[in-house]
């Protein structure tokens, strides 16, 4: 859990007069701070964010005791180099690559530099610093054209209650100015940092469908601010679900979505989210995708299979963030989709591991026969073998090529030409 008093040392300066400290030291965002060990002070903050905390490492020169930049986490990773040398490098290599965020190693005269972006899942290029000439040496996935991915960008939509919501944007390629279909992709956690920026295969995946990929960084995501962060304690099915909703709103009123042909997809959290929509508000979707879904809080906390009720002490944490177990009950049932699913209104796929411990096949599984005592219409695939997480390719392949034509059976967007 957070807390405004909390310290992280990240680093002493190379006299060891100095140590560096990620600290919030009261205020709503962490930074980085400097405290002097003789004198016994605080100074800063040297390193702060406008909108989010700083979530950084330093880069050190182990054998000359030397402090050479700053790596930290923006809208993509960004770094600082208190080197010169290295900030020239930065600079050059920058400028023969505009198109990609560039990270840099020292291996004596030669560099290594990998390339990366939302559109490329990253190139390695050797640099003989002598020369400054630079030759490649592969591709992550050479498969991967960039040129034909979709890009992706950051936006801000407005909360009912006047948060403001960052998510990412991705809209496929030739779609113009015409709305079309929308996967509102929900991210696991749900307390987790915000996503990057880079490349992401599942959002490409469903860009090359023909569908735009909104992911809402909703209340509770970390990495916003401690004030951002908290509001999402508690709010399972609530809050946290306006901030997806009002991201459809949103991106419909923007022109870029079909408000009739809406699918809320997600894992873990993300799937939870996912079927809860189902129930809560069915009339904004017409279908949902849920993989590890979680079906019952309750069963989050007291079911012998999840790995987390083992835990006092991640018990003691989910007590602050999702709700004390002791004497929330009654919300927990309010908000399960367990217990309302004679209420679901679109089709739902379901998927599950059947080796999870953190959220238990039996979610499905019961989940499943409620969904058949009310005759609701679903799919279901379960997976041996895989945990919290598909990991076998032939698993992986089998769950996109089964959600590809699930979605194209309910948002009739037929698969882009070869892709």
């Amino acid at each position: 859990t957070l807390n405004n008093l909390s310290s992280v040392p990240l680093q002493f300066s190379p006299d060891g007069k100095i140590l560096y400290v990620n600290a919030r030291r009261g205020n709503d965002r962490s930074a980085v701070y400097e405290y002097s060990i003789d004198a016994g002070k605080w100074n800063g903050p040297v390193v702060q964010h406008p909108e989010r905390d700083i979530d950084a490492r330093f880069i050190i020169d182990v054998a000359d005791r030397k402090l050479l930049g700053l790596q930290y986490a923006d809208e993509t990773p960004k770094a600082v180099w208190f080197d010169k040398e290295w900030a020239t490098v930065q600079k050059s290599i920058d400028a023969a690559l505009p198109g990609t965020t560039n990270f840099l190693q020292h291996h004596g005269d030669r560099w290594i530099v990998t390339a990366m972006s939302d559109t490329n899942p990253g190139d390695v290029y050797l640099l003989e610093r002598s020369t400054m000439k630079m030759a490649k040496l592969f591709s992550y996935e050479p498969w991967i054209d960039p040129a034909a991915m979709a890009p992706t960008r950051w936006v801000h939509y407005p909360s009912r209650d006047g948060l403001s919501i960052p998510a990412l944007l991705t809209v496929p390629k030739g779609s113009g100015d015409k709305p079309v279909p929308l996967i509102v992709d929900i991210h696991g956690g749900p307390y987790v940092e915000a996503s990057g920026g880079m490349y992401n295969a599942e959002v490409q995946f469903f860009a090359s469908r023909g569908y735009a990929v909104l992911r809402p960084q909703y209340r509770g995501t970390r990495g916003l601010g401690s004030k951002f962060a908290t509001a999402g304690y508690r709010k399972w099915g609530d809050e946290m679900q306006d901030d997806l909703e009002d991201g459809v709103k949103w991106a419909a009123a923007q022109g870029v979505a079909d408000p009739a042909r809406v699918c809320f997809f997600g894992e873990s959290y993300g799937g939870y989210a996912a079927l809860w929509e189902t129930i809560r508000n069915p009339g904004l979707i017409k279908c949902a995708v849920s993989y590890a879904g979680v079906t019952s809080i309750a069963y989050m906390f007291d079911n012998a299979q999840t790995d987390l009720a083992l835990l006092a002490e991640k018990s003691s944490e989910m007590a602050v963030e999702i709700g004390d177990p002791a004497t929330e009950r009654a919300r927990f049932k309010r908000v399960s989709p367990l217990e309302h699913a004679d209420q679901v209104g679109v089709p739902i796929f379901l998927a599950y591991g059947l080796s999870d411990r953190r959220v238990p096949s039996v979610h499905g599984s019961e989940f499943k026969s409620a969904l058949d005592k009310f005759g609701k219409t679903y799919e279901l695939a379960t997976y041996s073998g895989e945990a919290h997480g598909l990991s076998l390719d032939a698993n992986v392949f089998d769950f996109y090529n089964q959600v590809d034509r699930f979605l194209s059976k309910y948002l009739h967007a037929p698969a882009a030409p070869g892709s």
